[in-house]
């Protein structure tokens, strides 16, 4: 049986106007973190209630997750882009 090896290494999405091609893993990690922190920018403004094992997580932990996984995405970006 033969088998057909792609490469994926060689795949990339050009960047919007920059000019700059973007692998989809850069792509993906900085959708990722993105998500997260939006997710907990919006929990500081609703006040969601987060449970974990019987813990109840405070909202004012939301502020430095969302600082952490801002920070990650924009340095990730910003590599991609050096």
């Amino acid at each position: 049986m033969s088998g057909l090896a792609v490469d994926f290494s060689a795949i990339t999405i050009p960047a919007s106007g920059l000019g700059v091609a973007v692998k989809p893993f850069i792509l993906t990690a900085v959708v990722v973190l993105v998500l997260i922190a939006l997710v907990h920018l919006v929990r500081l403004f609703t006040g969601w209630d987060v449970v974990v094992n019987g813990f109840v997580v405070p909202v004012w932990w939301s502020a430095p997750i969302l600082v952490i996984f801002g920070g990650l995405a924009f340095l990730v970006w910003r590599e991609a882009h050096h």
